[in-house]
Formats: structure tokens, sequence, C-alpha cells
């Protein structure tokens, strides 16, 4: 009996061993585990909190600047892009800079007189003035010229891009240098005369905020191939001195209805008829 009795003692103390030592076994694993995801998060946790605290940043610093920016922008467009009056001698004045300044662009002629329309209801909330001018144009002038007029209406740098050249500046500079974000939005934020007066400081100051030299590469094509290049080749010359001087800026928006062309006595040059509106916004209870 006693021998039974230490028999089973011994198996007991065995069986209490082998239980010990799984658990001891086990507690290490979950241990090496525990360390191979905490150490990895604990070196990761500053960049982290770092990226977070740089994004709410970038949120509040945009918010705030669409806040300040919005309500002058906002009051500039319904003050002298889409007034509520058409204002004849701001846009008869707005005429005579495109006639001083025209024929000092490549290819570009002399200009006739201006020839208004009857306004002609837009909707509930626009009317629209037909003027009619002709310009003396080389063919190879005509793309300056209709150029000169999608200025027309335009405040910021911003309009001088169509919606596709901003998405993919943006897209690209979110994918290969988010902290740029904030510097692009200023940018496209300026006012577009101040900078097709002096462009540098606006660019230079754009381009420190980008690490991607293909950011770089499609900033640069941008602003060969988009209106810019021709904001800062006609505002950047004595018309936009002259807009500034005679508080003609922003210029009116201006839409193309109708262009005609016949040739010219030249070789190569044609006399071009545009047919444009200009808009007014409607006050509320007057009919358009």
């Amino acid at each position: 009996m006693k021998r039974v009795l230490l028999l089973f003692g011994a198996l007991a103390g065995a069986a209490l061993l082998i239980v010990s030592g799984n658990l001891i076994s086990e507690h290490v694993r979950v241990i090496a585990d525990v360390r191979d995801v905490s150490v990895p998060l604990v070196t990761e946790l500053p960049l982290l909190e770092r990226r977070v605290s740089l994004l709410k940043e970038q949120v509040e610093l945009a918010q705030l600047q669409s806040a300040m920016r919005v309500g002058s922008q906002e009051e500039r467009v319904h003050v002298y892009v889409l007034p509520k009056e058409f204002d004849m001698d701001r846009i008869v004045a707005l005429f005579d800079v495109f006639s001083l300044t025209i024929p000092q662009q490549e290819y570009v002629g002399s200009m006739s007189p201006l020839v208004f329309g009857d306004p002609v209801a837009v909707g509930d909330e626009l009317q629209a003035l037909p003027i009619t001018v002709s310009f003396s144009v080389h063919e190879q002038g005509m793309h300056a010229l209709l150029d000169l007029f999608r200025l027309a209406g335009t405040v910021t740098i911003a309009d001088a891009f169509s919606q596709d050249e901003l998405e993919a500046l943006l897209a690209g500079i979110e994918t290969e240098s988010p902290a740029g974000i904030i510097p692009l939005e200023q940018f496209l934020s300026a006012d577009l005369l101040e900078y097709a007066r002096e462009p540098r400081p606006y660019e230079e100051q754009l381009r420190r905020s980008f690490t991607s030299a293909h950011v770089q590469h499609m900033f640069d094509d941008l602003l060969r191939t988009s209106l810019l290049r021709d904001a800062r080749s006609y505002l950047g010359g004595p018309a936009g001195l002259l807009l500034k001087e005679q508080k003609l800026w922003p210029m009116p928006f201006m839409a193309f209805e109708e262009i005609r062309s016949v040739p010219g006595r030249a070789q190569g040059w044609h006399t071009v008829t545009l047919i444009l509106h200009t808009y007014r916004r409607v006050s509320d209870g007057e009919t358009a």
C-alpha cells in the first residue's frame, strides 16, 4: 500500500511538472508575441502621431484660409464678375485696354468699335448682354485672341486651370508630397493678376514644398500648357498694369456666343467677328 501511494505521488508530481512546463512555455510565447507586436508599434507610434498632427494642422489651416478667402472672392465676383447691373462704362474701359494692348500681341491687329445688343434672359438668375466686336488677326494669332477672352471672369490662379488639370496636380501632390497640400491651396487661391505681374515668388514658394521630381515635372508642364501661360503673357505686360491702374480687375465674365471669320487683305490674315455675352445677376423679385 505504501509503495502504491509513493508511486501515485511520483506520477502526480511529474504531471504537475509537465503542466507547469507547458504553462511557462505558453507564457513565454505570449510575451514573445506581445513583444513582436508592441515593439514595431512603439517605433511607429511617434511617426503616426506626427502624421496625425500634420493632417490636423492642414485641415485646420485649410478651413481657416477657405473661410477668409471665400468671402473676399465671393464679394469680388458679385461686384465685378457677375454684378447686379451692367456697368457699361467699365465694359467700354475694358475694351479700350484691349484696343491699346492687343496690337502688341504677336499676330493680333486692330479692333473695331463695340456694338451692344438688347439684354436677354438666361434662366431665372442671370441676364446676358450681347457685345459684337471684330479683330484683324493672323491665323497664328487666333488661339491667343480667344484665350484673352478666356481670362475674362477669372479671379484666382485656380480659375486658370481646367478641372482635369487641378485634379491631376492635386492627386500627384497627395500621393507623393502630402505636406504640399497647404502650399498648393495658397498658390491656387492667389490673385491671378498679382501672380501674372510677378510669378516667380509664387512658383518658388510652391516648389519648395515638393519632394518629388515627378510632381515638379507635372507642375512645370502645367505652367507651359495651361491658361496660366497666356495669363503671364498678357496680364504680365502693359495690359495687366492698365487693368490694375484703372481698377478694371477682375474683368467681367464673358462667353462666346458666335465666332465668324472672313479672309483679310493680307496673306494669312482674317477679320474675326466675335459675339460675346457678358452677364449680370438678377435681383430677388426682378424679372430677367
